[in-house]
């Protein structure tokens, strides 16, 4: 009994020892990955043509400028002239008379304030002269000095009126009038130069014209109107002529 009994058990163990196990029910995995698994929808993310919200602030073109409050006027209006001048010619007998010294003088004092030189033309002008009434001298090389119109004595000159923005014109004439010139040499006859010469009247008074010889040379002019055909000592002064004297220094 015993015997059969271990018999049937060891025959049991062999059968189970050999029993092959077909199709295992495999445990069905708790990790892994899953081919096309379903992925999470994302929570984030950009939407292709994803509505877009409007803007709040941008730029407007051909934006309104501001209106200026300055600026300039074409034309501007021009200060008015408060100066004016006088121009003119000097002639002696027709002939320009260049390097003449014209002034404008405030009468009766005599005092100038401005002043010009003619050119080859025998032209001047004296310009930005205050408005008023003015007498032209005229001083000539040779020491001739005159007014407008040709007289020689400032109470007899005709007075010129300078308008502000305009301008006088004065044609003006040399008073007829003599010449003495000559040479002043020295003792050893070198020429004497810078000697000064002056013409006066035989009565007492102030030279009537000085000159300065310019390497012995000298000229001086005489007014017909002041001493025509004057007579001083040996010399006798002639409208329209040279008269010529030599001395020695």
């Amino acid at each position: 009994m015993i015997s059969f009994m271990r018999t049937r058990m060891l025959a049991a163990a062999l059968v189970l020892a050999l029993a092959p196990v077909t199709a295992a029910h495999a445990e069905p995995p708790t990790t892994g990955s899953v081919s096309g698994a379903h992925a999470e929808p994302p929570t984030t993310g950009s939407v292709s043509g994803a509505h877009a919200e409007p803007p709040t602030t941008g730029s407007v073109s051909g934006t309104l400028a501001e209106p200026p409050t300055t600026g300039s006027v074409s034309g501007t209006l021009a200060e008015p002239p408060t100066t004016g001048s006088v121009s003119g010619t000097l002639a002696d007998g027709g002939t320009p008379v260049p390097d003449a010294v014209v002034e404008l003088v405030i009468p009766p004092y005599g005092v100038a304030i401005k002043q010009a030189r003619t050119d080859a033309a025998g032209a001047f002008r004296l310009a930005d002269a205050p408005p008023r009434d003015y007498a032209l001298r005229f001083r000539l090389t040779g020491g001739l000095t005159q007014f407008h119109p040709a007289v020689v004595d400032l109470a007899q000159a005709r007075l010129v009126t300078v308008v502000a923005g305009a301008e006088a014109v004065v044609q003006e004439s040399v008073m007829p009038h003599g010449t003495i010139g000559g040479r002043i040499t020295t003792d050893t006859g070198a020429p004497a130069a810078g000697a000064r010469v002056e013409l006066h009247r035989i009565t007492p008074g102030g030279a009537l014209a000085t000159a300065l010889a310019d390497a012995g040379a000298y000229e001086v002019t005489v007014t017909d109107d002041v001493h025509p055909d004057a007579v001083y000592p040996d010399v006798r002064v002639t409208t329209g002529r040279l008269t010529t004297l030599s001395a020695r220094v």
